[in-house]
């Protein structure tokens, strides 16, 4: 993991959450922006392995994250926010912090709709889970952070999921 990767992604996901809790949406400018930012930045720390480490990860983040889209779980926001996260963390972390936000997701989503049950105790579950909105920028921004974390332990096994 590269410092100053690290710290430009963590800019970003503070900034994709605060636009995700405020307006619901995470800007193209922010996503499709820093993406080409990351790759020089990836070039300029790690030369030419270190910019296809990252250029492979967008790709593997993007291709994974298209699918959860198309199945309508996710925003577009959050698909290309996870583009930049595969560049940040490179294509041996993308299935890793893939699953950990899934983990992060659910977890918030019970969270969230505990918290909108205890508001509105007449309210079905159904009636909640298709009304209630979640920003899933915040569970990638947790999962991230988490993922982070671990693979400074050395608690995730890469090995296990280099292509």
């Amino acid at each position: 993991m590269n410092n100053p990767i690290t710290l430009f992604l963590l800019i970003i996901l503070v900034t994709a959450v605060f636009f995700d809790l405020k307006n619901q949406k995470i800007p193209n400018w922010l996503t499709l922006g820093s993406l080409p930012i990351i790759l020089v930045i990836s070039f300029l720390s790690g030369g030419s392995a270190q910019l296809i480490t990252s250029f492979l990860g967008a790709a593997l983040a993007g291709f994974i994250w298209l699918f959860i889209w198309q199945l309508g779980l996710v925003g577009g926001g959050d698909q290309k926010l996870m583009m930049v996260v595969g560049a940040s963390l490179g294509y041996q972390l993308v299935i890793p912090v893939t699953l950990v936000i899934a983990m992060v997701g659910g977890l918030q989503a019970i969270i969230f709709i505990l918290i909108e049950k205890l508001k509105e105790p007449n309210k079905t579950l159904r009636d909640i889970s298709k009304s209630l909105y979640i920003p899933y920028g915040l569970a990638i921004a947790a999962g991230v952070l988490l993922t982070l974390v671990l693979n400074n332990f050395h608690l995730i096994p890469q090995t296990l999921f280099l292509i």
